[in-house]
């Protein structure tokens, strides 16, 4: 009998991810209201290796009740994991596992007919069961303008806090809002490269950004301990916005103009540093 877990490109040094897959689609399998199984992430793009997770996708079965019950009771059994994080995101559920052997297993348990923010060219077959196809999502997608604004918005909401919790002392948050900022320049990224605008996991949304997007994230400094490296920091998020807004050919949000230009003066006033969008400069 071929093994469960045939079809993905499991690297040779990484048995503990191949206990967990077999285990994994074992379990969903085991599931009758689970139509199909599809592996996604690295080891669908053949990039697999030991310290990778398990990105699967499973699509419920039409005409059955949602099997979120059965399928996480059925992947506690298989894997007995340490950590069980459930979220719903409306269209799917997504099960996150951590085995004991620390090996990350998220499953995204998608509703029958609902779409899919996956394309056909980024997933695997592990299993399916049919009837219907998966409604994947298009191949050549572009942004729509809510995705590239919200990230933005954000970006702006972020930097505006800077002057309060550096007045009042807060390192530890300014650094916390560095990550954050991380976070939405991905999210940036991501939405202009025409990718999935409710990515999942940090890691898998990351390897998503084509290279020259990449390029601007990897230009952004170490985020230090200080309030210096903290603005630093915050000022580089800020032309990465404006770099990654060029590459992608879109223009600044209209509907944040005036909230970028306050964010300037804030800035020239709290800090003496000069902000810039592209086509915008606001001279000292």
């Amino acid at each position: 009998m071929d093994s469960p877990i045939a079809s993905l490109a499991i690297p040779d040094g990484a048995p503990s991810l191949r206990r967990a897959a077999e285990g994994a689609v074992t379990a969903l399998s085991g599931v009758e209201a689970v139509a199909s199984v599809w592996v996604t992430g690295s080891l669908a793009r053949g990039t697999a290796d030991r310290y990778s997770d398990l990105d699967l996708i499973a699509i419920a079965r039409p005409g059955s009740e949602f099997p979120r019950g059965p399928v996480v009771g059925a992947l506690e059994s298989a894997l007995t994991p340490v950590l069980v994080l459930e979220r719903d995101f409306g269209a799917s559920v997504l099960f996150s596992l951590v085995t004991p052997q620390w090996i990350r297993v998220d499953i995204d348990l998608f509703r029958a007919h609902a779409p899919l923010w996956r394309r056909a060219d980024t997933v695997v077959t592990v299993f399916d069961r049919g009837p219907d196809r998966p409604a994947w999502a298009s191949a050549h997608e572009p942004p729509a303008p809510a995705d590239v604004v919200g990230p933005v918005q954000e970006i702006v909401r972020v930097l505006g806090l800077l002057p309060a919790v550096l007045g009042r002392g807060s390192t530890a948050t300014g650094l916390a809002g560095c990550g954050l900022l991380t976070g939405h320049l991905i999210a940036l990224a991501t939405a202009l490269a025409g990718g999935p605008a409710t990515g999942r996991g940090a890691l898998a949304r990351e390897a998503a950004v084509p290279a020259a997007y990449r390029t601007v994230l990897d230009d952004l400094p170490a985020a230090g301990s200080n309030a210096e490296q903290i603005l630093a920091f915050h000022l580089a998020a800020w032309d990465a916005a404006g770099r990654l807004l060029a590459l992608g050919g879109h223009p600044f949000p209209a509907d944040l103009s005036a909230a970028s230009a306050a964010l300037a003066l804030l800035y020239r006033r709290e800090f003496g540093a000069v902000l810039a969008r592209p086509g915008v400069r606001l001279e000292e």
